[in-house]
């Protein structure tokens, strides 16, 4: 019983941490500048919540550059390359590839690949408004025009969380939308300001999460979102300070005159959701220093807060995680050159990008 009553008073405790707690609706409110001024707490590891799965290089065998992940299916990973479309397996092979690029009627011109929940591949090509429909051993199987979805996530019941540009007018925002199984639209994001653009979204940014939803943060109103097939709630909000409104002006020593936009005291690094922990990372300009942030979204509890990123350890090394790709438990991050070069004796300068596949405890 005393070891249930010390859990409780420590659980409470982390939640009255600064910059941490929780406001309307049960939002998980982050305030930014009490973040930045609060000790670091660094105690917490990465190997209490997330454990190594796999460690490889992709296609070891051929070079393949730039390659960016863009569905899982329980196995394989879809890749997006340059020009091709690839299925590769746990040990970094590749099992599949075909290439569609070009203006044919089978064709795209640029590839924003998917997994439906069939196992399908389901093609946005933004260039000519269209989706195609592919099976993973490159099989075409249909089109469907005046398309103009750029980013979606499927969920498995069939529904489909959606951006969509709405017309062709210059500078127009993006509506998003989840449509049920049939097409109905269920419920759209909130409204945001006009003068915002389509940058205000991020391809790529539905993460999928737990128990069939996905998360998706809007940059514009600097919320987090978790989205199941039947509602939309928002769970974390990054507080800032108001951007000031004047135009910076500084004089060199030589006589020159600099002039810049000011872009506000913090800066947003990255931010992605694995099972439900939040990773959230933030420079403050005003003291030139970046602040890694962990938090559990079921108890708004502060985990992890360091001037560096929390490591993880693999194969006795303490190495660093980007985030690649996210999907529910499961993660592929890309590793850096220094961290591959010790716990990849056969990585050397010519060899493609190396991942670690984690998963959630």
């Amino acid at each position: 019983m005393k070891t249930i009553g010390n859990l409780v008073w420590f659980v409470l405790a982390l939640a009255l941490l600064p910059g941490c707690r929780r406001g309307g609706a049960d939002i998980l409110a982050l305030d930014l500048a009490e973040l930045a001024d609060a000790e670091y707490q660094t105690a917490w590891t990465l190997d209490q919540a997330i454990r190594a799965v796999d460690l490889f290089e992709l296609a070891p065998d051929r070079p393949l550059g730039y390659s960016p992940m863009s569905g899982y299916d329980g196995r394989n990973l879809l890749l997006r390359l340059q020009d091709t479309l690839a299925m590769v397996g746990p040990d970094g092979r590749v099992v599949s590839s075909f290439s569609r690029k070009g203006r044919g009627p089978q064709e795209y011109i640029s590839a924003n690949p998917f997994l439906d929940p069939a196992g399908r591949i389901l093609v946005l090509d933004t260039g000519r408004k269209r989706a195609l429909t592919y099976l993973q051993d490159g099989t075409f199987v249909s089109v469907q025009e005046d398309v103009y979805a750029y980013d979606i996530h499927l969920f498995p019941d069939g529904s489909r969380a959606v951006m969509a540009l709405p017309h062709e007018q210059k500078g127009a925002n993006p509506a998003f939308s989840v449509l049920g199984p049939d097409g109905s639209v269920r419920y759209a994001a909130p409204a945001h300001p006009e003068d915002h653009t389509l940058f205000s979204y991020h391809a790529g940014h539905f993460q999928a999460g737990t128990a069939g939803s996905c998360y998706f943060r809007r940059d514009d109103l600097d919320t987090l979102y978790r989205l199941r097939p039947d509602r939309m709630e928002a769970v974390a909000a990054f507080l800032k300070p108001p951007k000031p409104t004047e135009t910076p002006v500084r004089q060199h020593a030589d006589g020159s005159v600099f002039i810049g936009k000011s872009v506000g005291r913090f800066e947003d690094r990255n931010s992605f959701v694995l099972a439900d922990l939040l990773f959230y990372a933030f420079m403050d300009r005003e003291k030139s220093g970046d602040h890694y942030l962990v938090y559990d979204l079921q108890t708004g509890s502060l985990l992890y807060h360091g001037a560096e990123p929390p490591t993880l350890d693999v194969n006795d090394w303490e190495i660093h995680l980007w985030p690649n790709f996210v999907h529910g438990q499961d993660a592929w991050c890309q590793l850096g050159r220094f961290d591959t070069s010790k716990i990849l004796p056969s990585f050397s300068r010519d060899s493609n990008e190396a991942f670690v596949h984690v998963r959630a405890r």
